[in-house]
C-alpha cells in the first residue's frame, strides 16, 4: 500500500521530501475501507458472472428453441405425409376430409391415429371406398343411335336439352 513508498528525491535539493504524518486511526479506517470495498468487488464479480450464467443459459435456451422451430415444418410435413398414407391404405377416398373430421390427434402416434380413423370410417362411411379399389368416375353409354349428350343420367341435361332431346326422338319415328 502508500505506507511503504518513500517519497522522491527533489533534483534542486538533493533531500528527501518530508511526508505529513498520517494518523493511525485513519490508517486504520483506509485499510477497512479498502478491505470492504475488495470484498463488494468480489461479491458483484460474482453476482456478475452469475448473471452472466444465467443470461447464457437463457441464450442456450433461446437456439434450441430456434433450432426446434426450423425443424417444425419438416416434421408437420413428415406427419402429413404420413397421416395420408394411412387413410388412403384404409380406403379413404380423400386423406384431407379424413384430416378435417378426424379432430384432436397426435399425428405423430400412428396407433392413435388408425384408431382416429377407424372411429371416424364408420360415423361418416360415405369417406371411405366400398369396393376396395379406386373410384374413377365414368360417363354413362349413350343408347343406340342417341347423341352423346343424350345420356342417362348426365348432369349436363337440363330442362331446355331434355325437351330438346324428346322432339328429335318423336321426329325419328
Amino acid at each position: 500500500m502508500a505506507d511503504n513508498e518513500t517519497p522522491p528525491e527533489t533534483p534542486e535539493t538533493g533531500t528527501e521530501g518530508t511526508k505529513p504524518e498520517i494518523p493511525a486511526e485513519v490508517k486504520q479506517a483506509l485499510r477497512k475501507a479498502n478491505k470492504e470495498a475488495e470484498t463488494l468487488r468480489l461479491k458483484l464479480k460474482e453476482i456478475e458472472d452469475a448473471e452472466k450464467s444465467e443470461m447464457q443459459k437463457l441464450q442456450d435456451s433461446i437456439a434450441e428453441r430456434d433450432q426446434q422451430l426450423a425443424e417444425l415444418p419438416k416434421a408437420i410435413r413428415t406427419q402429413a405425409i404420413k397421416f395420408a398414407s394411412t387413410a388412403s391404405s384404409m380406403g379413404f377416398l380423400d386423406p384431407e376430409d379424413a384430416l378435417v373430421f378426424v379432430g384432436d390427434v397426435d399425428l405423430a402416434d400412428g396407433d392413435a391415429v388408425k384408431a382416429a380413423l377407424e372411429e371416424l370410417a364408420q360415423r361418416k362411411p360415405h369417406l371411405v371406398r366400398t369396393d376396395g379399389g379406386p373410384r374413377v368416375p365414368s360417363r354413362p353409354r349413350p343408347k343406340d343411335g342417341a347423341p352423346a349428350s343424350s345420356a342417362v343420367g348426365s348432369e349436363a341435361t337440363t330442362g331446355k336439352a331434355r325437351a330438346a332431346l324428346a322432339l328429335r326422338q318423336l321426329s325419328n319415328k
